[in-house]
């Protein structure tokens, strides 16, 4: 999928470790603020709230998500507890996908795919044999597809339940 160039934000790197007199805390506490914040990324109706009140418009918020993308490495992402922030913090590098996230009826299916990914790969961790029967009642993990431009959803077939 081609990007235009208005979904980066190009990010400057520092030329010298921030220091706690720069960002107001010690290591640890923004350790901890960054962890919950991304971890808050896993919730579609706070990136709801987050798209409503424009903060998907502001280039040092945009920049802000792409410095996050650190909490991917192995050595940061044995901290998190939702997984599922680490994809959305992927689908948040888009802005198709952000401004998609100030539509409701986005947000409630992307909460309805969650549940339901949730609901299959608990039932698949704890070992839960299911008949052929059942799987035709089971819901694949969500893809998430740009808007079409009339503004619905752009699903496709094969990632709807049948």
């Amino acid at each position: 999928m081609e990007q235009a160039a208005s979904d980066f934000v190009p990010i400057q790197k520092p030329s010298r470790k921030a220091t706690e007199v720069d960002v107001g805390c010690d290591d640890k506490t923004r350790f901890q603020l960054e962890l919950e914040f991304v971890q808050s990324l896993s919730n579609p109706r706070y990136l709801n709230y987050l798209a409503q009140t424009r903060h998907f418009h502001n280039p040092a918020f945009v920049s802000y998500l792409h410095y996050l993308q650190y909490w991917k490495q192995p050595d940061y992402a044995r901290f998190i507890i939702y997984p599922h922030c680490l994809h959305f913090l992927d689908l948040l590098q888009n802005a198709q996908f952000r401004k998609a996230m100030a539509d409701t009826r986005a947000t409630e299916f992307m909460h309805a795919q969650q549940y339901h990914f949730w609901l299959n790969y608990r039932n698949t961790e704890v070992g839960v044999e299911q008949s052929s029967a059942d799987d035709t009642n089971q819901f694949p993990p969500y893809t998430w597809v740009a808007p079409a431009s009339r503004g619905d959803l752009a699903v496709k077939s094969e990632d709807c339940p049948k």
